[in-house]
């Protein structure tokens, strides 16, 4: 292992902020800016090395890499991805101006971060009913408060349930963002019943799985049941808080009024309700909710 991998291992073993899967993606990244920085003729590099040559190295170089196996380039997400976790690196060791403050001074252009088609969906009681008694409470967790696959795996109903709300630990979450999430509804409130019903201390992934194992169990039950991924489920939620919010309103996903087109009263609820549901899904920017709502 040469000097740099092994340094921004222990930089990565010494800041374990971010969910175990934020901070395994990191490492991986790491390793990868360490090859090829070496490839790119940068040796006997140390984690304090980086300068601004070779951000602009790896970004240039990052710019004619192409999917493995494919000969598209990789996305413009990857690209922000990787840099993301640049500026991670670099301000771990207080050289945060070696790093462009935004993507374009890198010459990264734009992410679509909007799809063209609505992805939300509910689940029917006949494919819930089909899964693992597990697998069944994971996705409905997903359906009813809107988690992410990881969040609704390790989710400890013991930890987690309180009252009038559920509470998602840092570690579980994208970015290490903790949040809590109401219950308001009467399907909720019933997942919750038996969830309370769950083994003290143990979360939704049984004890003879690993992560990594349970997510390829978790994938292949996906697809028996003809499903790619469980995604959709947080746009559902996002879609069926939205319209409680404001009242009825619906949103533009499903042929409301977009948020420019809102007056007076109806534009403050419309406002207030993806601030809302922002901070619910966990995500810290508001404009985020035009991928779930339009």
């Amino acid at each position: 292992m040469d000097k740099l991998t092994y340094q921004l291992k222990q930089l990565c073993k010494s800041n374990r902020d971010g969910s175990f899967a934020t901070q395994a993606d990191r490492r991986r990244h790491l390793q990868l800016f360490a090859r090829q920085l070496k490839e790119l003729g940068y040796r006997n590099m140390g984690v304090q090395s980086l300068k601004t040559r070779h951000v602009n190295a790896l970004v240039d170089y990052w710019k004619t890499e192409c999917v493995q196996g494919k000969e598209e380039p990789i996305s413009i997400a990857t690209l922000k991805n990787r840099t993301c976790v640049l500026r991670w690196w670099a301000g771990k060791i207080n050289k945060q101006n070696v790093v462009p403050r935004t993507n374009a001074e890198l010459g990264i252009g734009a992410r679509k971060r909007l799809p063209d088609e609505n992805k939300a969906f509910r689940l029917s009681p006949e494919k819930i009913s089909s899964l693992p008694h597990y697998l069944q409470q994971s996705l409905r967790l997903q359906q009813e408060f809107g988690l992410r696959r990881e969040e609704a795996s390790k989710f400890i109903p013991s930890y987690a349930i309180y009252p009038d709300e559920i509470q998602i630990k840092a570690s579980w979450a994208k970015g290490g963002r903790a949040r809590n999430i109401p219950i308001t509804t009467e399907s909720q409130k019933e997942l919750i019943e038996e969830l309370k019903q769950h083994p003290r201390g143990h979360s939704m992934i049984p004890a003879r799985f690993s992560y990594r194992k349970y997510l390829a169990h978790r994938q292949w039950h996906l697809y028996q049941i003809g499903l790619k991924d469980s995604h959709g489920l947080r746009h559902h939620y996002a879609q069926a808080r939205y319209q409680v919010l404001t009242g009825g309103i619906l949103p533009p996903r499903l042929g409301g009024p977009k948020r420019g087109e809102l007056k007076g009263r109806e534009k403050e609820l419309g406002i207030a309700a993806r601030v809302t549901i922002s901070r619910e899904l966990g995500h810290s920017r508001l404009d985020i909710t035009r991928v779930y709502l339009g």
